[in-house]
């Protein structure tokens, strides 16, 4: 068999899969990243909290969820200590306020559902909870 050596430009989450993938079948890959660290909008950023840099999610029993799991390339999660949340501030008509919006409120109440994917969250949270509140 001939050995393939896939170039993979990119170093976010797709392509990270991307390599990963072409790796467990045999391939040789290059990956190609711009910035001096990998994950894309993915990325977390180090310091007294970790941040992340972009928006993204990962939701917990979805396929990226599970594909990364199958891997062992999840770290821990943990949940935000009470004491530490109470610091959250919510940008909101121009200014940063202890109280998140009350939609948010009544989107975080809701179970968790399997994470929909013809429709980006802003939509599908409109549609959950309303535009406003």
């Amino acid at each position: 068999m001939e050995h393939v050596h896939v170039h993979v430009v990119g170093g976010g989450l797709a392509g990270l899969t991307a390599a990963i993938t072409a790796a467990e079948s045999g391939a040789r890959v290059t990956v190609y990243e711009g910035h001096r660290t990998l994950g894309g909008r993915a990325r977390t950023a180090d310091g007294p909290y970790r941040t992340n840099e972009g928006p993204h999610a990962l939701y917990r029993r979805g396929p990226h969820w599970s594909w990364l799991a199958r891997r062992g390339l999840l770290g821990p999660v943990v949940p935000v200590p009470s004491r530490e949340g109470l610091r959250f501030r919510f940008r909101r008509d121009g200014a940063a306020r202890r109280t998140p919006p009350v939609a948010l409120l009544r989107l975080a109440r809701r179970s968790a559902r399997t994470a929909p994917v013809d429709a980006d969250f802003r939509s599908w949270a409109t549609g959950q909870v309303g535009a406003a509140g």
